[in-house]
């Protein structure tokens, strides 16, 4: 068994489509169909289509051997524990999971569709992240599931994964047909078809494994003539890499490994690949184990810590220290005259109207500051009851029947309306507060 990273789903539910036609990519009809392992279509799709991001899901393949036979109760036990691996920390509530299973090819095979989105907080959820720490995680998982079922060990070696995966799905009759029918201007046409640069890494790997094993290249040597009999140029050589111009291209790509190495000797490193352990001893398992359990620890703490959902806090508009100045005393004026100081303690004191407006201007200021930052208390409440409600709807319709949900898928539809309307209502709240903080200078 292993496990093999497959694509990152761009385009809408297509893909989930295809994963459940009635014929395969060479028109050929699938005989037995596909069968729903784990998961839900709808919900899939529906993340997919609500996805914004270029890259919206990530698909993953779990392939067995001819002869590796599995039930559907350990099928699902193994995605569960792929779940507890690469998603640890994260629940069935949180990332989505569709798992699917394909037997046409004679072979069982798993194919998993995980949505690259958390629903709780919404942020870009990638399982297997590039870096050597992924890679490890994958083999040991793997090596981990071999062992327990009683399989033989996918044993690494210098042409990478694409000749692990060449020797792990092709039946050894049907390789040897295979290798005896193998082109060499077919194959480099092929590298010419792939456009993207790990895509003909990849295959140049897979092709250099299968020109070996036919007995066509015995050395470096052999593969630098093998490549440039076909139009291909090298533009480097070093010790353990080569710099290859392609046909038709204009940029050299590295490949760089052991099958590339300046002193291989490929026959060799066949014959260690084939003599290599098959099987775990219990010492290796337990170490293999122990270093799996690290690794998930790491993982989970490293999710705990990027997914966790942050509380909202609401910052509320800043406000100057309002400076009191005490009232100038007047000093009595004693030259003046008594008749005089009589008509002016007679007279009435008026208030002008200018204060009068002022002192009115700024109370309606001040009540309107308080009333604007309590309804934004109120729209900020709004929007988490809304976004709590959204989270309810979602795990509802993950486990809801087909009669209920198209009810859910419309509650989900009203509250998401709701939600924007309330984001936009909060944003413009905030630019009158600010505009009115910068105009008005409170003076008493």
């Amino acid at each position: 068994m292993i496990l093999t990273f497959v694509n990152k789903g761009e385009s809408g539910p297509e893909g989930i489509n295809y994963l459940f036609s009635e014929k395969d990519a060479n028109g050929k009809e699938r005989n037995p169909p596909a069968e729903l392992l784990e998961g839900d279509i709808l919900l899939t799709k529906y993340l997919i289509e609500n996805n914004s991001r270029i890259k919206k899901y990530s698909s993953y393949a779990l392939s067995f051997r001819d002869n590796e036979k599995v039930t559907d109760e350990q099928l699902k036990e193994i995605v569960q524990s792929v779940r507890d691996t690469f998603c640890t920390g994260l629940g069935s509530d949180r990332i989505n999971i569709l798992a699917v299973k394909h037997t046409d090819k004679g072979n069982t095979e798993v194919h998993l569709i995980i949505n690259d989105e958390d629903m709780l907080t919404g942020r870009r959820f990638n399982p297997w992240p590039p870096g050597e720490r992924s890679q490890k995680l994958q083999q040991d998982f793997c090596a981990c599931w071999n062992h327990r079922l009683g399989f033989e060990q996918v044993v690494s070696n210098p042409f990478k994964a694409s000749f692990s995966r060449f020797d792990a799905k092709v039946p050894k009759e049907r390789r040897k047909k295979f290798l005896q029918k193998i082109d060499e201007k077919e194959a480099v046409k092929a590298l010419e078809e792939n456009k993207d640069s790990n895509q003909r890494r990849e295959k140049l790997s897979s092709i250099t494994a299968e020109a070996v094993m036919a007995g066509k290249i015995n050395n470096r040597n052999d593969l630098v003539k093998f490549l440039e009999r076909n139009n291909c140029r090298i533009t480097r050589k070093g010790k353990d890499y080569l710099s290859i111009i392609l046909p038709g291209k204009e940029k050299p790509i590295r490949f760089k490994g052991g099958c590339f190495k300046e002193d291989v000797d490929y026959r060799s490193l066949i014959a260690e690949h084939n003599t290599a352990s098959k099987h775990l001893r219990p010492d290796q398992f337990r170490k293999v184990e122990a270093r799996l359990d690290e690794a998930m620890v790491y993982k989970r703490e490293l999710h705990a810590k990027i997914y966790a959902p942050k509380e909202k806090k609401i910052r509320l508009p800043k406000t100057e220290s309002v400076k009191i100045k005490a009232p100038q005393q007047i000093k009595p004026n004693n030259k003046v005259k008594p008749k005089e100081q009589r008509k002016q303690t007679i007279q009435p004191v008026v208030k002008s109207n200018s204060n009068v407006s002022k002192k009115q201007k700024n109370f309606n200021n001040f009540r309107s500051i308080g009333i604007s930052s309590s309804l934004g208390t109120h729209i900020a409440e709004k929007i988490g009851s809304v976004e709590l409600q959204l989270t309810a709807l979602y795990t509802q319709l993950s486990n809801a029947p087909n009669s209920k949900r198209a009810e859910i898928e419309q509650k989900i539809f009203e509250l998401k309306f709701q939600l924007t309307v309330l984001q936009q209502q909060q944003i413009e709240d905030k630019k009158a507060e600010l505009n009115r903080d910068k105009k008005d200078k409170f003076k008493i």
